[in-house]
């Protein structure tokens, strides 16, 4: 997510709103964690207008919470969603990450963004 949003954020006029879902902890860690990728990948110059690094990506990565019950602990409702994408597209995700995380996407981001 730290490249992915750093090559958007440098390389993009308007740059877009990114939208994350973390399933393992809150969106201020995901948010610490980057900033913490990027010092190790040596990316220091802060863009004028930003306060600091998490400041850069709070005002262009959105990250949503997504671990719900906890890990490896999934509700009705997204063992539900999982089990229909699968029958429906023939993808199979498991439900500890990638099903948890799809369940939160269209159940809250894309509720929560019509663009």
């Amino acid at each position: 997510l730290t490249g992915l949003a750093l090559g958007m954020i440098l390389g993009m006029n308007p740059v877009p709103k990114i939208h994350a879902v973390g399933v393992c902890d809150t969106p201020d860690y995901f948010y610490d964690i980057m900033v913490s990728i990027a010092e190790e990948m040596g990316f220091c110059n802060i863009p004028e207008g930003y306060k600091s690094l998490k400041d850069l990506f709070q005002s262009h990565v959105r990250v949503y919470q997504g671990k719900g019950k906890g890990y490896a602990v999934s509700t009705k409702e997204e063992l539900e969603y999982v089990s229909q994408f699968s029958r429906q597209t023939g993808i199979i995700l498991d439900p500890v990450y990638t099903g948890k995380a799809l369940y939160h996407f269209v159940t809250n981001v894309m509720q929560e963004n019509e663009e």
